[in-house]
């Protein structure tokens, strides 16, 4: 099959049909393999890569005719290729929109993925779009309680959320534990997801109780975590304060992938509408443009999150609504923090949307003087960030500079009433490096560094084909070359 032919949306041929099926075939009669837990042999990682080299829906409708054995070994194969194998991008954007589909498709899951159900408090801690949140009776977990109906329209947006979740490991992302089913009401049923419970609650509840200086490091782990899906692939699409938690070692992990896509330039990645966006958070080009999300839009959800971070008040918040709306029109930035100036406000705001106070957005609460100062040089940081246009943002290594270069003496406003958390600043990396694999060290080597996949290490030295690294929890030592991709 060849690239240009791959490259179009003309249907394939009888012939090209028939090769996608004998892929699938073949791939799905690795009985051996069933389990989603051994290691892949090389002519199943050729069949698999020749496999994602056809288009997404060829390989799908393949896939959903054979039968509930078959699917559960192609579901497991592919899970552990994605796990294991697969690192360059577009065929990981590939594969997991395949299992996505091949899951909400005959609702069978990687075997990897599912655990024994478990008991949970009945009363929500919180809600979402999508479902409740709720502690576990073993505290040291939450349950993410999903309500779907059988229509595959509402299925696939969560599958989705459970692939994309499931293939994120990264020390700033919030690991996926597992996922189990309930009966729910009639014919309803409820899908459960299991992943650990963050008593430090979100960065919003969290970053106010801590002196302004030491939230950058809150900041520096959001921007690892976020470095780590665009690499990998997936923007996150929905990133605001309440979608960053707080671990019990006071580090930032960012969750919800329920808006998230992935990266793809030759498949229709599933997207999400404007609606699902927090608005105030949200890119310009998506809120009010209707453009899909890219890794660019994310950066603006990133500039404003430093925003509310810093600041303690949301993006916008001396704007109402259709006030925010006619900044993004503008693709205006937030206004700096301040004393509320109704002539700093979009001049037509009332003029061109027909709105009363009853609608705005932000309450008379959220309009007092009870906010941060940010200064100049994280201000700037801020703005390019949410350049009005994507192209003149900045990259994540760039904001990971920028803010590293801030000097946190200058910052010397805060709360009085802080809780302080001693965590340096010093640790990250100049150069860093991401794990392709996971490396186990040699037990005759006590200089070797084991890490997981995906883990993401300071690189010290580069001379030969050992190099000297240095883990986030400061553990040092040497690690092989050709096991690492430079950030």
């Amino acid at each position: 099959m060849s690239a240009q032919r791959r490259n179009r949306s003309t249907p394939l041929s009888p012939t090209e049909i028939a090769h996608v099926r004998e892929l699938v075939l073949n791939i799905s009669a690795q009985t051996d393999k069933a389990s989603g837990s051994s290691p892949l042999g090389l002519q199943l990682l050729l069949d698999l890569r020749a496999l994602l080299s056809c288009p997404v829906k060829a390989v799908f409708d393949a896939v959903i005719v054979l039968d509930e054995d078959r699917i559960q070994t192609f579901n497991n194969i592919l899970d552990y290729a994605l796990k294991e194998h697969l690192t360059e991008l577009k065929e990981r954007a590939h594969a997991l929109t395949v299992l996505s589909r091949a899951v909400a498709a005959t609702r069978i899951y990687p075997e990897r993925l599912l655990v024994e159900p478990l008991k949970y408090n009945l009363e929500p801690k919180a809600w979402g779009g999508f479902g409740t949140v709720h502690q576990g009776i073993n505290t040291s977990v939450c349950v993410k309680v999903i309500r779907v109906d059988t229509k595959p329209k509402s299925f696939g947006p969560w599958v989705k959320e459970v692939v994309l979740w499931a293939h994120a490991s990264h020390p700033n992302l919030l690991p996926l534990l597992g996922i189990f089913f309930e009966q729910g009401d009639g014919t309803i049923s409820k899908t459960c997801l299991v992943c650990p419970f963050m008593e430090n609650g979100n960065l919003c509840e969290y970053a106010p109780r801590i002196p302004q200086q030491e939230r950058f490091i809150l900041l520096l782990d959001v921007a690892d975590g976020l470095q780590f899906l665009h690499i990998m692939g997936i923007v996150h699409s929905d990133l605001k304060g309440q979608n960053v938690l707080i671990t019990s070692k006071h580090r930032a992990v960012i969750t919800d992938f329920g808006s998230s896509r992935t990266i793809s330039t030759t498949t229709a990645a599933t997207t999400t509408t404007a609606s699902t966006y927090t608005l105030c958070y949200a890119a310009p080009e998506v809120s009010v443009g209707g453009e899909k999300a890219t890794t660019m839009s994310d950066i603006w959800s990133f500039g404003c999150l430093i925003f509310q971070t810093l600041s303690r008040k949301p993006p916008y918040y001396q704007y109402s609504q259709m006030q925010v709306i006619s900044a993004l029109l503008q693709r205006d930035p937030p206004p700096r923090p301040g004393p509320i100036n109704v002539s700093s406000k979009p001049d037509d705001s009332r003029t061109r949307f027909d709105s009363d106070s009853d609608s705005d957005e932000f309450s008379d609460e959220e309009k007092d003087e009870d906010w941060d100062p940010i200064a100049d040089n994280a201000w700037s940081l801020i703005l390019q960030c949410c350049a009005s246009q994507p192209s003149e943002r900045l990259v994540i290594p760039e904001i990971q500079q920028a803010i590293k270069a801030i000097q946190p003496a200058v910052l010397e406003w805060g709360r009085a009433d802080s809780t302080a958390i001693t965590l340096p600043l010093t640790w990250r990396p100049l150069c860093g490096a991401v794990a392709l694999y996971r490396y186990d060290a040699s037990p005759d080597d006590s200089n070797e560094l084991s890490f997981d996949k995906g883990e993401i290490l300071q690189i010290d030295n580069m001379d030969g084909k050992w190099w000297m690294a240095t883990k986030a929890d400061g553990t040092q030592g040497i690690a092989p070359s050709n096991y690492l991709k430079l950030l």
